[in-house]
């Protein structure tokens, strides 16, 4: 077969004769506000990907042509975190909430999304990459919890009282995960302390998917579709995480892409 003609960065953390790992897409975020302009990735998600088995494939924004030719080489797709999802996707005009709205990253990994789903594709979404699963099946957003959920708790823990940076490690609060759910077959707890670095959240689920987990104060923080291989999103940041269910969502992941 011939291999398609597109634009990647690909990662390997094995000698080239013993790559046979399934390969996971991720689609790369763009970075316009710096001088030059960059695309990229945090490394936290290459080597969550590496560390449990894969090869992470990182891909600057293919069009659809070249998203339907890459496909064929790949056994999962990764959306990973980042910035707003622009709400006309979703059926609203932007708050003044909204930050750094990237319409071409919405499109591609909306894009991403569908074709995951009509292919029988394993994908995880990761916070934005969450969000974004939502809104493909149909669904919509927070533009900004705390100004639109009554009773919401904190979830952007990105700095402490004093306005110091926090560890993206910081444990905020914990997540109570629903019995029978994909997500409490693989982690086999139902609550977890996870991470939260996030400003907007799923508020009403999309067609065809199932809520997983909640935090404290009802916000939905996974969501999953059933009868798919694997199709998980999960709202906090497990790739910056070392326990072991972390771990299990990536293990999980990459067992399905073997398939």
């Amino acid at each position: 077969m011939k291999e398609p003609c597109f634009k990647a960065y690909i990662f390997y953390n094995q000698p080239m004769s013993l790559v046979n790992r399934p390969r996971i897409l991720i689609p790369l975020a763009a970075y316009n506000t710096l001088l030059p302009p960059k695309y990229g990735v945090n490394q936290s998600y290459v080597r969550a990907i590496t560390n449990n088995g894969g090869e992470a494939v990182c891909v600057i924004r293919p069009d659809a042509e070249q998203m339907l030719g890459l496909l064929p080489f790949m056994r999962g797709i990764f959306i990973v975190g980042g910035h707003d999802i622009d709400p006309e996707y979703y059926g609203e005009k932007s708050n003044a909430h909204l930050q750094n709205i990237d319409r071409e990253r919405d499109q591609v990994e909306l894009t991403l999304v569908h074709l995951a789903v009509k292919n029988h594709i394993p994908f995880l979404g990761i916070c934005r990459g969450m969000q974004i699963m939502n809104v493909a099946m149909g669904g919509s957003l927070y533009q900004d919890i705390r100004s639109e959920m009554p009773g919401a708790i904190e979830h952007r823990y990105n700095k402490d009282a004093g306005g110091k940076d926090l560890s993206r490690s910081f444990l905020a609060h914990d997540v109570s995960i629903k019995s029978g759910t994909l997500l409490y077959k693989l982690i086999e707890c139902d609550k977890i302390a996870v991470n939260s670095l996030h400003h907007q959240g799923v508020k009403t689920p999309g067609k065809g998917l199932i809520s997983s987990a909640f935090a404290p104060d009802g916000l939905i923080e996974a969501v999953e579709l059933p009868e798919h291989p694997f199709a998980l999103g999960v709202e906090w940041h497990p790739e910056e995480l070392p326990d072991e269910a972390s771990q299990k969502i990536f293990s999980a992941f990459i067992r399905a892409a073997i398939g």
